[in-house]
């Protein structure tokens, strides 16, 4: 799983040759990091491999860690999102958990359910200085997910209720995440895997709402 070069109405010649050099850095990133290893490859290296300076490289990504961790941000959807638009009647977890089932159902990447990222995912694993990282990126999303829930309970910013519940729920989804890269890495069948995550995902959902069913419902 990469990141992919998208050509926007109104983009131009400039602003698309700047994308097609950030994804070119990336790649390149990406498959010397996948044969070796990313403590094993230099930023130097990275720029030899994608035909551009060190300095470019750095002009792109502030450190090397970016080079993997970056894209991968800009993957991850607004985790407040689904609470800031669910219906009247519907409560912040019942957003979240209808949310997280469309994603499983449309195998999005972030939920493990994507073959193509495997490798992105080895890489992520096979470095400490990327998992700390990675753990940092949950924490923010979490924190993120608490303040939207604060603002839509007229809570402080620093309600322990919302803290709780945001980090409740992350906690649910990255467990399932965590079985569905788990069983691909080990080469289970990806129809079974999704499958069985749903199942896990209703079953985690439905000991959140038993608690937090009647939290943050929207009244209108």
């Amino acid at each position: 799983m990469t990141e992919r070069a998208e050509s926007a109405p109104g983009v131009g010649v400039r602003e698309r040759k700047k994308r097609e050099t950030r994804l070119a850095i990336h790649q390149a990133a990406m498959e010397l990091f996948a044969t070796r290893g990313f403590d094993q490859v230099s930023v130097a290296q990275v720029a030899e491999a994608a035909h551009v300076s060190k300095v470019t490289v750095f002009n792109y990504f502030p450190t090397k860690e970016d080079l993997v961790m970056v894209p991968l941000a800009e993957r991850v959807a607004d985790p407040g999102r689904p609470v800031r638009e669910r219906a009247p009647g519907q409560s912040a977890v019942g957003a979240l958990r209808r949310e997280f089932l469309a994603d499983l159902d449309r195998r999005a990447a972030h939920v493990g359910l994507d073959p193509g990222g495997l490798g992105l995912m080895r890489v992520v694993r096979g470095s400490a200085a990327l998992t700390g990282r990675a753990l940092l990126l949950e924490r923010r999303n979490e924190r993120r997910l608490a303040e939207t829930l604060a603002a839509e309970t007229g809570a402080a910013a620093d309600d322990i209720t919302s803290l709780v519940v945001a980090a409740t729920v992350m906690a649910a989804m990255r467990a399932v995440v965590a079985e569905n890269w788990r069983r691909l890495v080990e080469g289970d069948d990806e129809d079974a895997v999704h499958a069985d995550a749903v199942a896990d995902a209703e079953r985690a959902f439905a000991i959140l709402e038993e608690g937090l069913g009647a939290y943050a419902v929207r009244k209108r």
